[in-house]
């Protein structure tokens, strides 16, 4: 029973509190220990290498260490470990997030559906939010050509 506590500890003592990087009002807890190859926080943790965001999520969240699913930073700060910054979704979801917060930039591929960077409809009506409907799909389908097309 002493090694949980003792790696608790541990944990603790690489943790100092952000003065600048903030979520929600809640200051980041900044890791100061290892970092991956990506920059996130990073442990070893019964003979195995984990981010803590996931170690913390699987205490404070019920997050499932084996999840495939990713531990997402609301903060977007890669060595932040506050788990009120947190949420759990897809690698999809995570990508969107990055997109809408300005942290990726789309770019057209052969995977990306290309109609996602149209801002109008094809007979040139702008895609707004009062004048795009999402459909069950996803997709989107301009209103006023609903309209006109249902006269």
């Amino acid at each position: 029973m002493g090694r949980p506590a003792t790696d608790l500890q541990r944990l603790i003592t690489r943790v100092v509190q952000s003065n600048t990087k903030q979520y929600d009002g809640i200051y980041c807890l900044e890791w100061t220990g290892t970092l991956d190859k990506d920059g996130y926080a990073q442990v070893s943790y019964l003979d195995k290498r984990y981010r803590v965001s996931r170690l913390i999520a699987s205490i404070y969240l019920d997050f499932s260490l084996e999840s495939p699913l990713y531990v997402c930073h609301h903060c977007d700060n890669r060595k932040c470990i506050e788990p009120k910054h947190f949420f759990i979704g897809t690698p999809h979801q995570n990508t969107r997030d990055g997109i809408r917060k300005g942290r990726i930039v789309p770019f057209v591929t052969v995977e990306t559906n290309h109609n996602e960077l149209k801002t109008h409809c094809i007979r040139g009506h702008e895609f707004t939010e009062s004048n795009t409907y999402i459909r069950y799909n996803g997709s989107r389908m301009c209103r006023t050509c609903n309209r006109l097309r249902t006269k």
